[in-house]
């Protein structure tokens, strides 16, 4: 029989198929032979350039949470968190995470040193978190947020931490107590902001792009571990985010992530920090703001303070013009008080208190948004709230933007606050 060569492309095509996948198979990893990285940590190395830290799940781990919470025969949790197992053969003891740190020069080179260590394919597929010491931050992290991004099989909406204290404790106090899941755990560790107001989870992706933008600085999550049990020093700062936030963090008995405030940066330098009302202030600024609950001195009595919500009514309006080559910031806030607490017994909620309750609470954050609008600018340069966009408007090529250099000049902005609040009592102290 003749064959067309229509046949023969038919045949050609089956065949590469059937090599192709011949290939796959011979190439494919057993889940076994895997180990996930959950999270990576990088700090100042003391033999090599950086200090990198692994966090690693193995499908082992994952199969028998899936067997403890799907069986009442299964006896309880896995393990606890530990960096090395318990005794016993149940499955119960088996690890839910190990963490590897090594000093040597690039991510890939501790990837192939973990791969000799765990005898297992390290994969970057399920990391969640991204955790950089402060110091490090400081020296610059170009090189580090350039090679992750390179990362084909990392995925950009990792969340970016700077670390108070050093990386590799972070990740080695952070145990899963609550969350037998370490993934499940890492995704309530680093999305418990939402709403909150006083931090933002950043992405690796946003933090790259800000790095090199026209008109944002990058500024990344700001986090901790509270560690009581290793907490023995005097200085109660070392272990706090910083003096303004200290109210807002919860004591906790166990090792836990604490996430407040914001990491700011200037290209791809650590410069400074926020705190949890400069944070909300930031949000307010930047529209991202959901609703936050504060408090303010009572105008009333001043032995007393008002616990309050706030939420926008409005985005927020910014407008930039260039008097004498210095930018003038004009802003405008309208924002939504509801009062959730008055903590003063002998106080009546009536009309005048309102009035005296919204006076004040415009003067409050009116201060708070003009220091943080002076932290930013004269004490650090960085713009993370992206004023520049506004700025542009004011030049009418990119070669009159670029030569004026915004990103030394927003030092020189000089700002115009103009806060609204509308303001009302809670459900709990009227009948509305």
């Amino acid at each position: 029989m003749k064959r067309t060569p229509r046949n023969l492309l038919i045949i050609i095509v089956v065949l590469s198929l059937l090599i192709s996948l011949g290939n796959y198979v011979n190439s494919s990893k057993n889940l076994d032979d895997l180990a996930y990285v959950m999270a990576i940590a990088f700090d100042v190395g003391t033999s090599g350039k950086y200090k990198i830290s692994l966090q690693l799940s193995t499908i082992e781990s994952s199969a028998s949470e899936s067997m403890s919470s799907s069986s009442s025969s299964s006896g309880g949790s896995s393990g606890g968190g530990e960096s090395s197992g318990g005794g016993g053969s149940s499955e119960q003891q088996t690890q839910q995470y190990v963490i590897n740190t090594m000093d040597c020069e690039t991510l890939d080179m501790a990837i192939n040193i973990a791969n000799a260590f765990t005898n297992k394919d390290i994969s970057l597929s399920h990391c969640k978190i991204l955790v950089i010491s402060e110091k490090l931050a400081q020296q610059g992290v170009q090189e580090i947020v350039n090679s992750l991004i390179n990362k084909v099989e990392l995925r950009p909406d990792c969340n970016i931490i700077i670390a108070k204290t050093p990386s590799g404790e972070f990740t080695e106090d952070s145990e899963p107590k609550l969350e037998e899941l370490i993934s499940k755990y890492y995704d309530v560790a680093s999305n418990n902001e939402t709403g909150i107001g006083y931090t933002k989870g950043v992405k690796l992706s946003d933090f790259y792009s800000n790095m090199n933008d026209y008109f944002f600085e990058p500024y990344a999550s700001l986090g901790t571990v509270s560690n009581p049990k290793k907490n023995t020093n005097n200085n109660k700062d070392d272990l706090s985010l910083n003096t303004q936030s200290k109210s807002f963090s919860s004591n906790t008995p166990e090792p836990a992530i604490e996430s407040m405030g914001l990491a700011v940066f200037k290209r791809d330098k650590l410069v400074g920090t926020l705190t949890g009302i400069e944070t909300m202030c930031h949000l307010l600024i930047t529209n991202e703001l959901k609703y936050c609950d504060f408090n303010i001195p009572s105008p009333i009595n001043a032995d007393r303070t008002i616990d309050l919500y706030i939420s926008n009514l409005k985005n927020s309006k910014i407008d930039v013009k260039i008097i004498n080559g210095s930018p003038f910031v004009s802003s405008k806030f309208d924002v939504s008080i509801k009062v959730l607490s008055l903590n003063d017994d002998t106080l009546t909620l009536t009309e005048d208190v309102l009035n005296k309750l919204e006076d004040a609470t415009t003067i409050y954050l009116s201060e708070q948004i003009y220091n943080y609008y002076d932290k930013t600018a004269k004490e650090l340069n960085s713009d993370i709230s992206g004023i520049g966009r506004f700025a542009a408007k004011n030049f009418r090529t990119i070669d009159e933007w670029e030569k004026y250099n915004w990103a030394e000049n927003y030092k020189n902005c000089t700002f115009k606050v103009d806060v609204k609040t509308n303001i009302k009592s809670g459900h709990l102290l009227t009948s509305e």
